[in-house]
């Protein structure tokens, strides 16, 4: 190579560089390094692969292979620095993460528990559906208890020693308790035949009795009566004590 200025820092050569500037450049370095750019030494060059500065003699192989490490030691050292600052950058993301996280399921139990302090009612009102539902065996049995109480209705019930016998029964379905009475039932026989006279007036009272009860401790609360001639007609329904239906006053 015989440059006339040093493509680096534009330096203008005597005689090819030959005579190299010794600022700053300890004799050790002078065949290692270029003494007038400070470029590191290729392996065999005689000249400078950057400004074209002519080493004066050529480099040792033991200094050759020194510099050679040092060059692969520095490459080494850059690709483990890029390492370690992505690693470094991914373990602040996690943790970034999972504060975010954290904030986030803090906030929304916050919210839950905010929204729940603002609405008891609700909260109370599904906390008494459930418990009505848990009882509703225990309901329908209360049912029955209070019909067969009653003497009259007892009697014109019949045999109300064996509930196989029973001429109705109570069950719970989707829309509350139902009372279903038998075909040969002799109370509905009677209350029908005699215009719901004085036996369908304590049966409504009764089971208007029971639904207020069951309201009262176990939230919402519905009685209907089937019609037994007619199983898709509704003699009677009872919603927390309050009729809203009654075929005998029914216009």
């Amino acid at each position: 190579m015989q440059a006339k200025f040093c493509s680096r820092c534009g330096h203008a050569f005597r005689h090819n560089a030959t005579t190299p500037p010794a600022q700053g450049i300890t004799a050790a370095q002078l065949e290692v390094v270029c003494p007038h750019c400070g470029t590191p030494r290729t392996a065999k060059a005689k000249f400078c692969h950057k400004c074209g500065y002519q080493f004066q003699k050529p480099l040792s192989k033991a200094k050759q292979q020194r510099l050679d490490r040092a060059k692969a030691n520095t490459a080494q050292l850059n690709i483990m620095s890029t390492r370690g600052m992505k690693l470094m950058l991914l373990n602040v993301g996690v943790i970034i993460g999972i504060v975010l996280l954290v904030i986030g399921v803090a906030h929304h139990y916050q919210k839950s528990a905010s929204t729940s302090v603002a609405n008891p009612q609700s909260t109370t009102e599904t906390s008494s559906y459930s418990r009505f539902s848990r009882n509703d065996s225990k309901n329908a049995d209360a049912v029955i208890a209070d019909i067969d109480a009653d003497r009259s209705l007892a009697a014109a019930l019949g045999d109300t020693d064996s509930k196989d016998t029973y001429n109705y029964h109570v069950t719970y379905g989707d829309e509350g308790l139902m009372i279903r009475f038998g075909a040969n039932s002799d109370l509905m026989s009677e209350i029908i035949d005699s215009d719901y006279g004085a036996h369908w007036d304590k049966l409504v009272r009764i089971l208007k009795q029971d639904s207020a009860a069951i309201r009262e401790v176990g939230g919402h609360s519905v009685i209907k009566v089937e019609n037994p001639r007619n199983s898709d007609k509704i003699l009677l329904e009872v919603n927390d004590g309050s009729v809203s239906y009654n075929v005998a006053t029914d216009n």
